[in-house]
This record gives C-alpha cells, sequence and structure tokens, in this order.
C-alpha cells in the first residue's frame, strides 16, 4: 500500500486549525489563566506533529478497510461508496473506544475537572480525529 503523505498533511493541518478555532472561539471561556510556558509557534509547530503522528496511525487502518470493504461491495455488485464518510466513522471509533477518550475522562476526573470541560474536551477530540479520519479516506 502507498502512503499518501499529502493526505496525511492536510489532516493533521486540519486538525490544527480546528483546534484553533476551538480553543479560540467555542472553549475561550474555560481556558486556565496561568501563562503557558511554550511560545505560540513551538506550540503550533508540536501540535501539527502529533496530529500528523495521529494521522498517519488512521491512515492505515481507514485506507486498508476501505480497500477490503471496496471489494466486498464490488462482489456483491454494490458501487455506492463514500469515503469521507467511511473515513469519519473509523475516526469517530477509533476516539470513543480505542482508549483515548477514556483516558481523557479517567484523567479528568482524576485532576477534578467539571463535566462541562469534559465534554467539551471529547467533543472536540471525536470531532478533530473523525475530521482526520474523513480527509485521510477521502484523500487516500
Amino acid at each position: 500500500m502507498e502512503m499518501k503523505w499529502i493526505a496525511i498533511a492536510v489532516a493533521a493541518l486540519a486538525a490544527v486549525v480546528l483546534s484553533y478555532v476551538w480553543h479560540n472561539i467555542i472553549f475561550k471561556d474555560m481556558t486556565n489563566t496561568k501563562e503557558n510556558k511554550v511560545s505560540q509557534p513551538v506550540f503550533i509547530l508540536v501540535s501539527y506533529v502529533l496530529n500528523f503522528v495521529i494521522a498517519y496511525g488512521l491512515y492505515g487502518y481507514v485506507i486498508g478497510l476501505h480497500r477490503f470493504i471496496a471489494s466486498l461491495r464490488e462482489s456483491a455488485g454494490e458501487v455506492n461508496n463514500n469515503a469521507f464518510l467511511h473515513g469519519v466513522f473509523h475516526g469517530a471509533q477509533n476516539a470513543l473506544f480505542y482508549g483515548a477518550i477514556s483516558a481523557l475522562i479517567i484523567t479528568a476526573l482524576l485532576e477534578g475537572k467539571g463535566l462541562k470541560w469534559t465534554l467539551l474536551t471529547v467533543a472536540y477530540w471525536v470531532i478533530s480525529i473523525s475530521l482526520m479520519g474523513g480527509i485521510v479516506g477521502a484523500m487516500g
């Protein structure tokens, strides 16, 4: 399977843009008043690199399953196929069922974060990973 690095890079960039919008518009009143020890450009670069790792992991999963399901549909005579929605589905599946969200909720409970903070953060990660899965699915 040939890697589509552009798809992975675009998915990571979309997650960084979503992060900026989410934390500066939607989540603005929930942020800490403490000053960050990391400058904004370094934070964006680290965020991009880590989102790139997540998109890289999603690539093999989403594209492998997409090709398998497409071959099953072709053998059954179906040609209805939406790669973006398939990627979104598997991105949400990864976010919800494979531990990332569970770890986030456990950490929030241990640190004493409120329900609103926890639900908004979980929603951010589900949307972000689903978006990355959809982009990887559509472009891969």
